[in-house]
């Protein structure tokens, strides 16, 4: 079941290796991303936004970039997967307060955030 959901503010804390996936024929990475519910989940990213976004994201992972991904798909099918489309955006330190309370908590918790990429 694919659903699209408006909007997902999260920081990447740890990235994985771009791979390629031979039963689609399409480059991705993944990331994994936590929340303030302390959830973390794993996003990826498919070819579209391997040049900018994922690239960005790599170089900056160690300052905890909070991004803002919108129309992103979510896939319920083994779990919960969240993943660009085509028109997906994914915005970096969005200028809102949510943004500026997930850093905060960010800050405030960086010792479980290492227990989770460890």
């Amino acid at each position: 079941m694919w659903l699209t959901d408006p909007d997902l503010l999260c920081s990447v804390i740890h990235v994985f290796p771009p791979r390629f996936v031979e039963k689609t024929k399409r480059n991705l990475q993944e990331f994994v991303i936590v929340n303030e519910e302390r959830r973390p989940l794993i996003l990826t990213l498919w070819e579209e936004f391997l040049q900018n976004e994922a690239l960005f994201l790599t170089q900056n992972v160690h300052t905890l970039p909070v991004i803002l991904g919108m129309r992103l798909s979510v896939n319920t099918f083994y779990g919960l997967s969240i993943g660009t489309v085509p028109n997906s955006t994914i915005l970096f330190d969005p200028p809102i307060q949510q943004a500026e309370l997930l850093k905060q908590w960010l800050q405030s918790n960086k010792e479980y955030i290492e227990t989770v990429v460890s």
